[in-house]
């Protein structure tokens, strides 16, 4: 049998120190990028060229060769620091009903996705409520090369529970046909991680009602990047990558079919950088990029995360949608700048493109939707800055 070097990819990045209940931690930021076309950092933007998988940082290491369920948790279960767990790339691996994948700390979960035009190992589960498929067990995980499918990629649990309502009854029992739609059936995460420094690249997620990857508490310094994450769209949740007390990389991906491509709860120590990603139009007519605040969480405050930087992105919008909503302020700040904004199917005249300069709401109308403007802050002002961003009808 025959080893040859594990190759990682190589990313540039000053640091910003946050402090997290009393630790310092570092968020990476990125700087010195190469960018063409469709290509960031040698790699193709979502991991595809022309729908097709191509990547070049394949993981060629294997300490277990797996195939088979029965040899996957195995494989996990004995996996240590250092090692590679491999998933042949044509196998289809049925993980309905599997609790949770648990990944140690140091161990690399890979398969073949753009080797030779290969889709990867798929790892599916039928089972809704599902929270989640694969979990984190220690820091400085690497999960890359692998297709991972979730139980429901529609709307709506079991049909649109507010549909042929009438007003009256609209009015009493809205709030109950909205949990109806989001939790009639039991919501599913993909990936979940508690655990610094994870790296999820050139991955294809999907299927995800509540979030495709989903990263919490202490998950500090998480690397998404050049993965294809769409049709996690559940009514009301729906999203691609999800933070909640953690901070994330958000790089080169390719999203489509999300509800909220990118989402954060806004809680203490939230943040993310969000640089150099692809954002369809088919996000359900709400907004790409989100940040909670104070007012989503009934909690008294007006925050919305720590350091937000969103940048660098191409970000298609179908009528009625937005590119980013900040729904409170940052601890830090949020730095809105040099995004590509095109709008599908709506006009956007001289007039619109003028008042789009600085691409930010008015105070006067920050509180309302105006689809005049793709950049709002909402529910309160401060520490929000925008800049450069280029608006185009296609």
């Amino acid at each position: 049998m025959r080893y040859l070097i594990l190759i990682w990819t190589t990313f540039f990045f000053n640091v910003v120190t946050i402090n997290v209940e009393g630790e310092s931690v570092n968020l990476n930021r990125s700087k010195n990028v190469q960018i063409s076309d469709d290509v960031v950092d040698g790699e193709y933007v979502g991991g595809l060229n022309n729908g097709t998988p191509v990547y070049k940082n394949i993981v060629n290491k294997r300490t277990y060769n797996v195939k088979n369920k029965t040899e996957l948790i195995d494989a996990l279960k004995r996996s240590k620091r250092g090692e590679v767990v491999y998933i042949k790339d044509d196998a289809v691996i049925d993980l309905s009903n599997v609790k949770k994948l648990i990944i140690p700390g140091g161990v690399t979960l890979a398969s073949g996705r753009g080797k030779g035009n290969s889709k990867g190992a798929l790892l599916f589960t039928k089972t809704n409520g599902t929270r989640p498929l694969i979990g984190t067990g220690g820091n400085d995980i690497r999960i890359t090369g692998i297709r991972i499918e979730g139980p429901d990629t529609e709307i709506y649990a079991k049909g649109n529970a507010l549909a042929g309502k009438s007003a009256e009854d609209l009015k009493k029992n809205r709030l109950n046909y909205y949990r109806k739609n989001m939790y009639g059936v039991p919501v599913s995460d993909g990936v979940t991680s508690w655990h610094q420094n994870l790296e999820i690249d050139n991955c294809e997620l999907y299927g995800w009602t509540y979030g495709a990857i989903h990263l919490r508490g202490k998950g500090v310094r998480s690397n998404i990047h050049h993965n294809y994450i769409h049709h996690n769209q559940r009514f009301g949740l729906g999203y691609g990558v999800v933070l909640d007390g953690s901070t994330a990389l958000i790089k080169a991906n390719l999203f489509d079919f999300n509800r909220h491509s990118v989402a954060g709860t806004g809680r203490k120590n939230t943040g993310y950088e969000v640089c150099y990603n692809k954002f369809m139009e088919n996000n359900n007519g709400t907004w790409a990029i989100d940040m909670h605040g104070g007012k989503d969480r009934n909690d008294g405050t007006d925050l919305a995360g720590s350091d937000l930087l969103i940048h660098n992105n191409t970000i298609r919008l179908n009528d009625g949608a937005l590119a980013v909503v900040i729904r409170g302020i940052p601890s830090k700040e949020a730095k809105i700048y040099d995004n590509q904004i095109i709008c599908i199917n709506k006009k956007v005249t001289r007039k619109t493109i003028s008042s789009l300069k600085n691409n930010v709401s008015s105070k006067a109308n920050v509180s309302r939707f105006d689809q005049n403007h793709f950049i709002q802050q909402r529910n309160a002002q401060g520490k929000f800055s925008v800049s450069n961003n280029k608006v185009e009808q296609n």
